[in-house]
């Protein structure tokens, strides 16, 4: 009875240990892998449901699964009539086995406490990722292809720390994470860094929008110069990442962006009003690499209209709600870099913190501010 309570007390109930297990996982955990290692999230959803057996869940988050399930139930009925069916039927399977499950019990344990809490805990969960992650990354223990997941989990930790209060160390720390991501060469992670910037500057005050367009103006004015000395300084010191950086904005995003632009033309055709239960995602010739899309060619106009106006709704209500709330930014983020990388496969990351958005809508808005105004 003891080990149970132990397990109780400082597994299940520690919401530190929960979200740096589900982070890891999201980093690790892929559609692809075979089914019996669905085992493992498994095991672990229904000893969290043994220990705690409360279950509550709110209306916008039972709107949001009630959506995934429906994309999970017309993916395996496509399967089951026998178009491309280990595709299919892995993508459902890896949401109502992995995503839903591991998804709820993050819902469940945020939910619980304080925004303060939830933010503390996120911050400690990332720096230990995002530096091992990149670590791993950076000898050669992850494939060099992962790069770009590299780069967002130290996005994310870098709009983290702008939570903490305005000491010296903060700045060294952003400094160093930030120069660990241009490393990483991830060109979305830098999008999304850009885009949740622009968005925080819009909701706060007027004299942040005119510091931020001084200083832009600044850098277009200057800016041959500087790329020209970015591009020297990454060929003088070989370094593949910043080389991979500067050649995508010379090519105004290289060709990948190209052929992104050709994916989504292609795919926007192929939208009916009805489930198109021939489509099957994340097959290696038909990689979206943009979720919403993904969605609407799999269910439809209907569902898939339904699913992208609550997206944006929470979202929207969220910003304009709880504008000085840091972990609001954070899940603004990743709004952008998986929905334009390979659909369901990262897409998780994104949904994850969708939840996070509808977690902090049900909270009061405090007077304490989670970003430091100073």
């Amino acid at each position: 009875m003891k080990f149970f309570k132990f397990l109780s007390e400082n597994l299940f109930r520690k919401s530190f240990v929960i979200i740096f297990i589900l982070t890891f996982f999201l980093y690790s955990f892929s559609f692809r892998f075979s089914f019996l290692l669905y085992i493992v999230p498994l095991a672990f959803f229904i000893a969290y449901l043994f220990f705690n057996r409360n279950f509550k869940i709110k209306l916008k988050a039972l709107i949001f699964y009630f959506l995934l399930i429906s994309f999970a139930l017309l993916l395996f009925a496509g399967g089951l009539i026998d178009f491309d069916f280990l595709v299919r039927v892995k993508s459902a399977m890896y949401l109502a086995l992995f995503f839903i499950p591991m998804s709820y019990i993050f819902y469940c344990e945020v939910d619980k406490h304080d925004l303060q809490t939830t933010y503390k805990n996120l911050l400690l969960s990332y720096f230990i990722l995002g530096l091992f992650i990149f670590f791993l990354h950076s000898n050669g223990l992850i494939n060099s292809n992962r790069y770009q997941h590299v780069g967002n989990i130290l996005a994310g930790l870098t709009i983290l720390l702008f939570g903490l209060k305005s000491k010296w160390y903060k700045w060294i720390f952003i400094s160093i994470i930030f120069f660990l991501l241009l490393l990483s060469g991830s060109r979305q992670a830098l999008v999304g860094l850009v885009f949740t910037l622009m968005v925080y500057l819009l909701v706060s005050n007027f004299k942040s929008v005119m510091y931020a367009t001084i200083v832009g103006l600044i850098i277009f004015l200057n800016w041959d110069y500087i790329f020209k000395k970015i591009e020297l300084f990454a060929h003088e010191k070989n370094i593949a990442t910043l080389i991979r950086m500067t050649y995508a904005i010379k090519s105004n995003g290289g060709a990948s962006v190209q052929v992104r632009f050709d994916i989504y033309k292609n795919l926007i055709q192929e939208i009916n009003f009805l489930p198109n239960l021939s489509f099957s995602p994340n097959k290696d010739s038909l990689l979206p690499h943009n979720f919403f899309l993904e969605y609407f060619v799999t269910s439809g106009y209907l569902l898939g209209s339904l699913f992208f106006i609550f997206i944006i709704y929470l979202f929207i209500q969220t910003i304009y709600n709880h504008k000085n709330n840091v972990l609001v930014y954070f899940s603004i983020f990743y709004f952008v870099p998986f929905n334009v990388s390979s659909g369901l496969t990262s897409a998780k990351y994104f949904l994850y913190y969708c939840l996070l958005v509808i977690i902090i809508q049900s909270k009061k808005v405090k007077h304490e501010s989670l970003i430091s105004k100073r």
